[in-house]
């Protein structure tokens, strides 16, 4: 997944954010951040997210919905914007 976030709001604070908002997910990498003056004050920040669970295999409407729900948050928290290439 990769947003356009405001400079001024640190990656561990997305990262934090991130992980609290599932117990299925297990880890949080962020693997890119790019900034260039078309986004202003805003930087491309990309990163990789592990969904697991002990006890089963995750079905993709499980992960469907924490992933919207991730976007739903920063969206909100951080008024971030979910890039589409």
């Amino acid at each position: 997944m990769a947003f356009l976030i405001d400079k001024s709001i640190s990656c561990q604070e997305i990262e934090r954010t991130v992980k609290q908002i599932n117990p299925l997910i297990k880890q949080v990498e962020i693997f890119d951040v790019f900034a260039h003056p078309r986004f202003g004050d805003k930087r491309n920040i990309a990163f990789h997210i592990v969904y697991q669970a002990e006890d089963r295999t995750l079905r993709a409407e499980e992960i469907d919905n924490i992933q919207r729900k991730i976007i739903n948050i920063l969206e909100v928290k951080f008024k971030a914007k979910l890039r589409d290439f």
